[in-house]
């Protein structure tokens, strides 16, 4: 069979699109330490407490078009969402400063602490890659910020759960523990849950908790608090846990058994476990479909002409 130079700059053109993502790649990210303020206002009326941050954030963003096209997420709750339309223009500056209101006033000990995370978006859904920081008003008045950390919404993402060592701090009781342990998350975006736990009492299934972690990517310590039906010591509980997206656990997670006795709470050695999943029929873009057409219209025309 010949293979033209034609043929082989058509094949190479459909290798090259098809190795390409079906969307460009979005980003925000911050390129110097997050800085800020903060202002605490004590009222007479209690209800009106409440501690203002105004956050401002250096760095560039490359975002899709179309109207909201960035989304800053604040905390864990459903009404800490910001939707906003900013400029296309890849590498355009981050828009800023960014006000918060907490409503909490910090203590001695226990200052206000936000999560905060910033996305592209496109047709209301978070894109492509973001970052998180955690930011913080002590009882001065004194912000301060942790060094920004890099979160993704690709579907691709390599989203996982990691847990070392064992447990630090717990306690337990006939229907709950908690406590703390060493590990690493790297989560879907907080826009909804992104963490899922499967807990079991004496190898018996008894439930599933949510929850939203934000910024969606840590390291260090990682804390778990369980409820379950009441059970007499000694028990054992195993909390398997999962990155969550879409109403599924993806990527990678751990399992860990607690050990519950009079003298206390102790564990199992951490181990990864990976979620079940399909693996779906990669989607091509409009462009790699369209030189797909063109193609085998092309090679359509050589056989004919070839029998002819």
């Amino acid at each position: 069979m010949r293979i033209t130079r034609m043929t082989r700059i058509l094949f190479g053109l459909v290798a090259l699109i098809l190795s390409l993502p079906v969307w460009a790649q979005y980003y925000v990210q911050a390129t110097d330490p997050v800085e800020g303020t903060c202002t605490i206002f004590d009222e007479v009326d209690d209800i009106n407490d409440r501690t203002e941050f105004s956050i401002t954030a250096t760095g560039t963003m490359a975002l899709p078009a179309g109207s909201p096209n960035m989304v800053v997420i604040g905390g864990t709750n459903e009404d800490g969402r910001w939707f906003m339309t900013q400029s296309t223009v890849p590498g355009a500056a981050l828009p800023g400063p960014l006000p918060w209101i907490v409503h909490r006033l910090p203590t001695v000990g226990d200052p206000v602490t936000l999560g905060l995370s910033l996305y592209p978006v496109s047709a209301g859904a978070a894109v492509g890659t973001g970052f998180g920081v955690d930011v913080s008003c002590d009882s001065n008045g004194v912000f301060s910020a942790s060094p920004s950390v890099m979160v993704s919404a690709e579907a691709g993402a390599p989203y996982s759960v990691s847990y070392t060592g064992g447990v630090i701090g717990g306690t337990c009781s006939e229907t709950n523990i908690s406590g703390s342990v060493n590990g690493s998350v790297f989560l879907p975006p907080p826009l909804d849950d992104n963490l899922v736990v499967y807990i079991a009492v004496n190898g018996t299934p008894v439930g599933t908790g949510y929850n939203t972690l934000n910024p969606a990517s840590t390291s260090g310590i990682q804390t778990f608090d369980y409820d379950f039906p009441a059970t007499t010591l000694p028990y054992s509980i195993t909390g398997t846990v999962y990155p969550w997206r879409n109403g599924i656990p993806v990527g990678t997670g751990v399992t860990i058994t607690y050990h519950c006795t009079a003298q206390g709470l102790s564990s199992s050695e951490p181990q990864s476990v990976t979620a079940a999943r399909s693996t779906p029929v990669p989607a091509l873009s409009s462009w790699a479909l369209l030189l797909l057409a063109g193609l085998s219209a092309w090679v359509a025309v050589r056989r004919m002409r070839g029998t002819t």
